[in-house]
């Protein structure tokens, strides 16, 4: 599993835990896989540039942030593949190829 696989998964199980949870959200579980993720040894720099500033999110209990940067990681990603057919279907305004615009809520 590659680094933006990884970083989909963290994605989207910090989503489920934000639906589930009514008052109180713990994120121990995405810190500790974020701190995984970061002991890869083939992540480039930039890839441990970014999980450093998620894992300080993290620390900070920064939910809104977290989320977004990951989204923001996760365009990035998206756009730079685009069309190889195995897209994670987040789309900032462009056309997803059925005509339909969408975004993540």
């Amino acid at each position: 599993m590659n680094f933006y696989e990884q970083i989909k998964n963290i994605y989207f199980k910090l989503d489920n835990l934000i639906y589930s949870q009514e008052n109180y959200i713990d994120i121990s579980s995405i810190y500790s896989d974020l701190t995984d993720l970061f002991s890869y040894p083939s992540l480039s720099t930039r890839e441990a540039e970014i999980v450093s500033d998620l894992l300080t999110m993290t620390n900070q209990g920064s939910i809104h942030n977290l989320i977004a940067y990951m989204s923001d990681v996760l365009d990035t990603y998206q756009d730079q593949d685009q069309d190889d057919g195995d897209s994670w279907g987040y789309v900032d305004n462009k056309k997803d190829g059925w005509g339909d615009n969408y975004e993540m809520a």
